[in-house]
This record gives structure tokens, C-alpha cells and sequence, in this order.
């Protein structure tokens, strides 16, 4: 009886005892593999993929926060600067009105305690001045900083997710593929017992 058996499951036999238009066991099984494959061949480009584009638009998201801060730090040197103008103006101009009110004692004693108390008065607020720009600086490297990695983070659990949706593909296509195997199996042996 085994022997009878083994010749009903030859490529011939089986063949010609299946219905014309429906596809063979081994095509089933042929389809089934080639869909594991496909799976693998995507989760592996999901998984080359993820690192590089991560990566991208990382640097894409540093490289637009180096350019506000850039734009912040030039905007707060512009402000102050035009307030250094103002604020020398308006000393210089108090200190020749203080001039002309002593002009008449000591006037060129008075030119050069006006020259001296504005180099002074540049320097301090040159200090001030940097200062700021400082600060405004600091706080934009700050601000930029916890953008990056917001931004780190957040492209670390897109590129997860694209590789764990890859992973279910390839996991789904395998048990369809051990399905397809496994009717194949239950398929023979029942035509095989059958007569």
C-alpha cells in the first residue's frame, strides 16, 4: 500500500488528478515563498532605509535651527546696535549741552573730559550691548537644542514604526506561507488515503 501511495504523489500523478484552472499545491507553495521573500527584501530596505533618513532630516532640522539662531543672534546685534547709536547720541548730546554751560571756564579742559566720559560711556555700553546679544544667543542655542532632540526623538519612533509595520508584513507573509505548506501537506494525505 505505501508503495502505491508514493507513485500517486509523483509530479504526473498529481497534475493530472487535480481540476483544470485551479492552481497546483506547489504553486501555492511557490507563490507563498516568493511573498516571504518580497517581505524580507521590504523589511530589510525598511531597516536600511530608517537610519539614513533619520539621519537626513536630523541634520535638515540642525541646519534650520543654525540658521534662526543666526537670524535671532543678527536681529538682536542689529536692535542694540541701533540702540548704542541712540543712547551715545543722547549722551553726547547732553554732554556738549553740559559744555556749552561751562564753556566759558574751561573750554578745552571741558573737550576732553567730554571725549574721555564718551569713550567711557561706549565702552560700558558696548558691555551691555554684548551682553545681551549673549544672552539672546544662549537662549536660542537652548531653544534649539531641545528642538533637535524633540525632533531626534520623535524621527527615532517614526523609523520604529516603518520597521515594526515591515516586521508584521513579513510575519504575516511567512504564516500565510506555512499555511499554504501546511494545506499541501493535509491536501496529499488525504488523496493518498482516499484510495
Amino acid at each position: 500500500r505505501s508503495r502505491s501511495r508514493g507513485r500517486e504523489r509523483s509530479p504526473s500523478a498529481s497534475s493530472s488528478s487535480e481540476p483544470s484552472g485551479l492552481p497546483s499545491r506547489d504553486a501555492a507553495i511557490k507563490a507563498a515563498g516568493r511573498a516571504v521573500q518580497e517581505a524580507e527584501r521590504a523589511l530589510a530596505e525598511a531597516r536600511e532605509a530608517a537610519v539614513p533618513e533619520a539621519a537626513g532630516d536630523l541634520r535638515e532640522v540642525e541646519e534650520s535651527q543654525k540658521g534662526e539662531i543666526a537670524e535671532r543672534v543678527e536681529q538682536a546685534r542689529r536692535q542694540v546696535e541701533e540702540e548704542l547709536k541712540v543712547r551715545l547720541r543722547d549722551a553726547e548730546a547732553k554732554l556738549y549741552e553740559e559744555k556749552a554751560a561751562r564753556l566759558r571756564e574751561a573750554e578745552q579742559k571741558l573737550d576732553k573730559a567730554i571725549a574721555s566720559r564718551l569713550k567711557e560711556a561706549e565702552k560700558r555700553l558696548r558691555k551691555e550691548t554684548e551682553a545681551r546679544v549673549e544672552e539672546v544667543r544662549r537662549t536660542a542655542e537652548d531653544a534649539s537644542r531641545e528642538a533637535v532632540a524633540a525632533a531626534a526623538q520623535r524621527l527615532q519612533a517614526e523609523a520604529a514604526e516603518r520597521v515594526k509595520a515591515a516586521e508584521e508584513r513579513l510575519r504575516g507573509a511567512r504564516e500565510r506561507a506555512a499555511a499554504a505548506k501546511e494545506n499541501g501537506r493535509h491536501s496529499g494525505s488525504e488523496e493518498g488515503s482516499g484510495r
